[in-house]
């Protein structure tokens, strides 16, 4: 985890994106773009204005809501740091 002082929230308002931003957001390419990202020291620091930068690759809601259920790829879960 690349966490200092900083946090930032992402809250989605329905339960079906919940499941998709989790999966992104415990991706490797997320954690590899964070690690690039960060400025400072030993332990790096992430700006609002990178996590804002991030694109996240969204389906049209319509698409979302037809899967009905998100898997986690490899069975990854929200305690695992790096999938």
């Amino acid at each position: 985890m690349l966490l200092n002082q900083r946090v930032g929230l992402v809250r989605p308002n329905e339960q079906k994106l919940q499941q998709f931003f989790e999966v992104i957001l415990f991706s490797n390419e997320f954690y590899d773009y964070f690690q690039v990202a960060s400025d400072g020291g030993d332990q790096g620091n992430i700006s609002p204005n990178k996590i804002n930068e991030y694109e996240i690759p969204l389906q049209p809601l319509t698409i979302l809501k037809k899967l009905g259920r998100i898997s986690k790829p490899g069975g990854c879960s929200s305690s695992t740091p790096k999938c």
